[in-house]
């Protein structure tokens, strides 16, 4: 079966028409956009990681003693450059998929054009990765509750 559609691919290969070229390169460009919004974000992140520690102890310095974290406030410094880590990844990606999918369209090159699905695919393969161990993170923390409220009601 395998076998038959790489024969039919090799005689009838993927061609695109001027509105499905037109789709990719209204498409490429939003994602250029949208990863300069991202590499933007990191940045940001990361200057907000770099000062919260100093900017929260500044802060309760001026309370008398109370703290209104739980925690050491490096903590949240430590928890944005992760985040910034975290959405590096993607970010690149899809930048990839633009700039190599803009170059595509504007040489004509089908490698190019596989090149850059192929870091578009590797983009939603993340998001979908992570949004699944999001999901799963919500379920545990619904069933640690439940299991905390009835265990709360037994005392």
């Amino acid at each position: 079966m395998e076998n038959e559609f790489l024969d039919y691919q090799k005689e009838n290969p993927l061609q695109l028409n001027e509105q499905a070229k037109s789709y990719l390169m209204i498409t490429c460009k939003w994602s250029k956009f949208l990863a300069i919004i991202g590499f933007v974000y990191i940045g940001i992140f990361c200057l907000i990681g770099a000062f919260a520690g100093s900017f929260f102890k500044q802060a309760m310095n001026g309370m008398s003693g109370i703290s209104p974290l739980p925690f050491n406030p490096n903590i949240l410094g430590i928890i944005y450059i992760l985040l910034a880590a975290l959405i590096f990844y993607p970010v690149v990606k899809l930048y990839k998929f633009s700039k190599i999918g803009l170059a595509a369209l504007a040489s004509n090159n089908s490698h190019l054009i596989e090149e850059s699905l192929s870091n578009l695919k590797s983009f939603f393969k993340f998001q979908g990765v992570l949004v699944a161990i999001v999901i799963g993170f919500y379920f545990l923390i619904m069933v640690v509750s439940l299991l905390g409220g009835i265990a709360g009601s037994f005392m």
